[in-house]
């Protein structure tokens, strides 16, 4: 059913509250997103699927175009303040009223609020580039988001983290927070050692320290994150000299991995997976048969599913090219069996995306018993390694793992436009009856693989 946002008219007598502290705070998370009116102010309550809480005004512009402003996230402190509140601030239902009071003045005036919010917004940011706390939320905002995947690890890193309607905020006790309006030209060399020294030794600031002992990856983290900002800022003209001159970088920690799992353990884990919750054992099975990274898999939705071929966009694939996944007749009887609704087929029993994948794991471990420990990722080098010793040609078998190296990359890739797709789905099919046979106890069939010419 269609919301009917109400208009606001000064000279109507305002009709009765709605909500109530105690009713905010009783309102419980649904299936989907909801939006609880106040008092026909064009108040509202936004109460997301994850239960955060915010606060929201619909309302017309001057124009009779339909507006929405956000004003804040909800406070839960009780804190009182005589203080006007601000757009942008925690706000408890009586400031949240007050603000919605003050702005519905200035539109009774005549007054374009979002506009006039969005300006100073922009005037704001432009007025920080020069300290760290603004131009590290422009560099997230400019940078982050456009060129990095997983940029959201990265903004954490600097003390910047989406709201619940998707702002840009500055985390408490995070690095922005300690450096708010220190001036760039003031960072020195020994600021940014200092601080990667403290994510190896105790946390990063603002984030909890999940194991113990120095971490040696959070410092490389911190260094890369650190490293990439200031080289953008190098690139904007915001900084004359980049202090990273002077620091040495951690190095990056691990070996490259080279576990995946022999035939026998491969049998393991199809046995495991059927004794898990649905649907993670299905999803699991899928990654061995297509080797896809895990969150494309778990992330997958039914627009992305044409027939018996899987296309990731570009926008869920990690070097930003689409990949078809041509799905052999054990993978798509897989898929199919799947008992979810909704836009993604592998959800838990909220409708929320399968997780945490950590407990799966833990269930999976329990029920396999592997030889030695391996992490999910190495599905994919199971994969990777099944299909060379089946005799599959390198090149087809980097098209199914969607890599970018060899002919695929660099000037080889620029020419070479071929999509691989007859070989992928011979190279599949060749795999997944590959692992039928080991869980059937039989010779797999071989399929030829015809070379395109």
């Amino acid at each position: 059913m269609a919301i009917v946002y109400p208009t606001f008219t000064p000279e109507l007598t305002r009709p009765m509250p709605k909500l109530t502290p105690a009713a905010v705070l009783k309102l419980k998370p649904h299936k989907s997103r909801r939006e609880i009116p106040d008092n026909g102010s064009g108040l509202y309550l936004i109460v997301q699927t994850s239960g955060a809480k915010s606060w929201a005004m619909r309302f017309r512009s001057p124009h009779g175009k339909q507006q929405k402003l956000t004003l804040g996230p909800l406070d839960l402190s009780d804190r009182q303040s005589d203080d006007m509140p601000v757009i942008g601030q925690p706000l408890s239902l009586v400031t949240a009223r007050r603000l919605t009071a003050e702005i519905n003045t200035k539109r009774a005036h005549g007054a374009d609020v979002v506009a006039n919010f969005h300006r100073a917004r922009f005037e704001r940011m432009a007025g920080l580039a020069y300290v760290f706390d603004g131009a590290a939320l422009n560099f997230v905002e400019q940078y982050l988001k456009r060129k990095v995947r997983r940029w959201q690890a990265a903004a954490r890193l600097l003390g910047i983290a989406p709201d619940s309607e998707g702002q840009l905020q500055i985390t408490p006790k995070g690095l922005a927070d300690r450096w708010r309006d220190k001036p760039l030209s003031s960072i020195t060399a020994d600021d940014i050692h200092w601080v990667i020294d403290e994510a190896r030794e105790l946390s990063v600031p603002g984030l909890k320290r999940s194991g113990t002992g120095p971490s040696e990856s959070m410092a490389h983290q911190m260094s890369s994150v650190l490293r990439r900002m200031f080289t953008w800022l190098l690139e904007k003209r915001l900084i004359k000299t980049n202090v990273f001159a002077d620091v040495v970088a951690p190095k990056a920690t691990g070996n490259a991995r080279d576990r995946f799992l022999t035939d026998g353990e491969i049998i393991k884990f199809w046995t495991a997976c059927d004794k898990l919750d649905a649907p993670a054992g299905q999803c699991l099975k899928l990654l061995l048969l297509t080797g896809c990274r895990l969150n494309e898999i778990a992330m997958l939705s039914r627009a992305e599913v044409n027939g018996d071929t899987i296309t990731i966009p570009e926008a869920r694939s990690k070097n930003r090219l689409p990949h078809m996944i041509p799905l052999p007749p054990l993978a798509l009887d897989i898929l199919q069996s799947v008992k979810t609704s909704g836009d993604l087929y592998f959800t838990g029993k909220r409708g929320k995306p399968l997780g945490p994948w950590s407990r799966i794991k833990a269930a999976l471990d329990q029920h396999m018993k592997p030889d030695s420990p391996f992490v999910i990722h190495d599905l994919r080098r199971t994969v990777s390694t099944g299909m060379n010793a089946l005799g599959i040609a390198p090149a087809t078998v980097e098209a199914v793992l969607n890599h970018t190296s060899g002919s695929r990359n660099g000037v080889a890739g620029t020419y070479n436009r071929h999509s691989y797709l007859p070989e992928k789905t011979a190279a599949l099919a060749r795999w997944a009856d590959h692992v039928a046979g080991l869980i059937e106890g039989r010779t797999a069939k071989v399929v030829p693989i015809k070379r395109a010419r």
